[in-house]
């Protein structure tokens, strides 16, 4: 048939590895266990609704954002290797864990009777798993940066080690939260993390934008002389 390329032609896509194709599982389930207690959860008055949805926007930009970056750097990482796959069983052992502990955390606030020793262990083992996740991310954003698919000093590696910097200072900043005297703020510190990747996503999309103009005056013909 005319217009029909020969099989030899024809683009074959690699499968996916299967801890990758395990992680984005992962992911997708532990958002899902985190909708699902939403909903399970009551609504008693008309603060409860705002206070439920900035909960678990908080959770949900956490596993977006550490799912964004994680595509983005497996995609020049080996994940057969040792210390990659290790990588990958104790991200997944985190994620799985995100949602137990977030529901523990804001479940026993919202609790007519707060158990504050509850509550307080509960929020610590929260800012660990999230201060072992970004890490772990950060980890693999430095190991991407040293690839050999990767030129040394590109701007790519570059790149990526700015993203493992930043998610080293947001993991220090869930770890700060378990300093003595911030247990009945720890919450409220770990919004922190979330305005910190928020700035630093605002600059390099300001930083994208002026490279895209530099290059498109640069490309431009220069006017010819009358």
């Amino acid at each position: 048939m005319a217009g029909r390329l020969p099989p030899a032609f024809v683009a074959v896509l690699p499968p996916k590895p299967r801890i990758e194709s395990l992680s984005d599982l992962i992911f997708g389930l532990a958002l899902s266990i985190g909708a699902l207690a939403l909903i399970a959860q009551p609504v008693l008055t008309a603060a409860d609704l705002p206070r439920d949805l900035v909960d678990f926007a908080f959770g949900f930009i956490v596993l977006i954002a550490v799912w964004v970056r994680y595509t983005s750097s497996i995609t020049y990482l080996t994940i057969e290797t040792h210390g990659v796959l290790r990588l990958n069983i104790l991200m997944l052992f985190l994620v799985a864990l995100e949602p137990y502990l977030f529901n523990q955390v804001f479940g026993s606030l919202s609790a007519p009777q707060v158990d504050r020793a509850l509550a307080n262990l509960a929020s610590a083992a929260y800012a660990i798993d999230l201060s072992a996740l970004m890490g772990v991310l950060a980890s693999f954003e430095h190991l991407a940066a040293k690839s050999p698919s990767i030129p040394a000093g590109s701007d790519i590696a570059n790149s990526f080690l700015r993203y493992r910097n930043i998610h080293l200072l947001v993991a220090g900043v869930f770890l700060i939260s378990l300093l003595p005297g911030l247990e009945s703020v720890r919450t409220l510190v770990w919004y922190i993390p979330l305005g910190i990747l928020g700035a630093w996503r605002w600059l390099v999309v300001v930083r994208e934008g002026r490279r895209s103009s530099t290059r498109t005056h640069d490309r431009s013909p220069m006017p010819r002389n009358r």
